[in-house]
């Protein structure tokens, strides 16, 4: 018999139930592991030390809706992170627009080689300068909603 503390709170684990852990972890089943994780998890919510409640009839404490009240003071920085992955995935998708016609030049047998090499220099540059901006865009987004999702994790309940 094992038995863990956090603070107050004891969970005791019994030897089969550790033997059956055990043999879920070696021969890759989860059942096991997913028992012992749902028996914390519901110890951790609910106070009445029932270990015998039916795992899949308790009621999660935290829902999607929770979640989102829970982040509404972020709501204004997660529109910017949004719009900056918005962005930064639609510069994507429009490079291979770009790049399409000039491949089009380049197998054009009727045009010179000095036409080919003056429209692959002409569209090279904005292709260029569109993919830093889109990385930056992706970047930024990224790193907002990182932000906001650690604030958003501070206000979490113990």
């Amino acid at each position: 018999m094992i038995e863990l503390e956090a603070g107050d709170d004891k969970l005791s684990v019994s030897n089969d139930q550790l033997k059956n852990i055990k043999t879920s972890m070696v021969t890759g089943s989860s059942s096991g592991v997913n028992d012992f994780v749902s028996k914390i998890s519901r110890r951790a919510g609910n106070d009445s030390g029932n270990d015998d409640d039916d795992v899949k009839g308790s009621k999660n404490n935290l829902s999607l809706v929770k979640l989102f009240v829970l982040a509404k003071p972020e709501w204004g920085f997660l529109f910017i992170s949004f719009l900056f992955q918005v962005a930064g995935e639609a510069i994507s998708l429009y490079i291979p627009l770009m790049l399409a016609e000039v491949y089009d030049t380049i197998i054009d047998t009727a045009a010179s080689t000095s036409d080919k090499m003056s429209e692959v220099n002409r569209a090279m540059i904005p292709v260029l300068v569109l993919c830093v901006v889109g990385a930056f865009a992706g970047f930024f987004g990224g790193s907002i909603m990182i932000v906001a999702g650690g604030r958003g994790v501070t206000r979490l309940p113990n």
